[in-house]
């Protein structure tokens, strides 16, 4: 990956400098682990929270393990849905990013009252949007509530 940095160039033929490989390099790293690291952090805190989903999550898991002969690959994982909820809930309540940021390419109307100009900066809040009550039902209810509406799937 660092050799493709080093031989790639901007739109003007511009090589990359080092400068911002290294940044790149950073962002790279500090996004995917700090994340991940996060979410795996948040969610076994959930569930040990809430020991009546964890064992509902180790079932789930100690059945597909034993249907692929206790090898843990992407197939295995994508049957794992009552632990896909509860991440996912996790995520709801304790989302890694604060805030993301993006800057508009085109000007964009919002209920024909608001309009947001090309080259805007818009900063969205997912925590914020993640408690509202219209959405979900308890939204600070935290995880009971919720993972039971997640895990059952109603």
């Amino acid at each position: 990956m660092v050799q493709t940095l080093m031989d790639s160039s901007y739109k003007d033929g511009t090589p990359l400098s080092d400068e911002h490989i290294c940044g790149l390099l950073t962002a790279l790293l500090f996004a995917g682990q700090h994340t991940s690291s996060i979410t795996a952090t948040w969610t076994g805190l959930e569930l040990l929270h809430h020991p009546e989903y964890l064992a509902r999550v180790m079932q789930e898991q100690k059945e597909v393990m034993e249907r692929f002969g206790g090898e843990i690959h992407f197939d295995a994982l994508k049957e794992m849905q009552v632990l896909h909820r509860a991440v996912n809930e996790t995520l709801r309540l304790h989302p890694p990013l604060i805030f993301l940021m993006r800057r508009m390419m085109k000007d964009m109307d919002l209920n024909d009252k608001i309009r947001i100009p090309k080259g805007d900066m818009v900063v969205v809040a997912p925590g914020i949007g993640h408690q509202n009550p219209d959405v979900f039902p308890n939204p600070e209810g935290m995880f009971p509530i919720q993972v039971s509406i997640c895990l059952t799937g109603d």
